[in-house]
């Protein structure tokens, strides 16, 4: 009995990991990560768990990336436009555009997830 569970773990174990696999790197569709599960072994209720918390995992991912590339894009902006503005004779483009670039970088990724 105790070596079934073992296995059943192990099953699972190895089934996220190949999960991961191929829906970050390989980027398959949802539909096909739970139809490889299952030809793994795993019923579709604990195919579908694993493949919706790791797209759960992905978008929160997604969302720290996102902010902390508007906040880093926003900085970069304020201090261009700050440079700019404080009449020392020169214009920082590459600080302002760099900053909106990054703003909206981080914007899409935020909004990806």
């Amino acid at each position: 009995m105790e070596g079934n569970l073992l296995e059943q773990k192990k099953l699972i174990y190895d089934c996220k990991q190949i999960a991961m696999q191929l829906i970050i790197n390989e980027e398959r569709s949802i539909y096909e990560v739970i139809n490889i599960l299952k030809e793994r072994g795993l019923d579709e209720e604990t195919a579908t768990t694993i493949v919706d918390n790791i797209e759960k995992w992905q978008a929160k991912q997604n969302r720290k990336v996102g902010i902390k590339n508007m906040i880093w894009g926003a900085i970069w902006l304020i201090l261009g436009l700050g440079g700019t503005f404080a009449n020392i004779g020169f214009i920082f483009y590459g600080a302002i555009i760099s900053g909106i670039i990054q703003c909206y970088v981080g914007f899409e990724r935020y909004n990806k997830s």
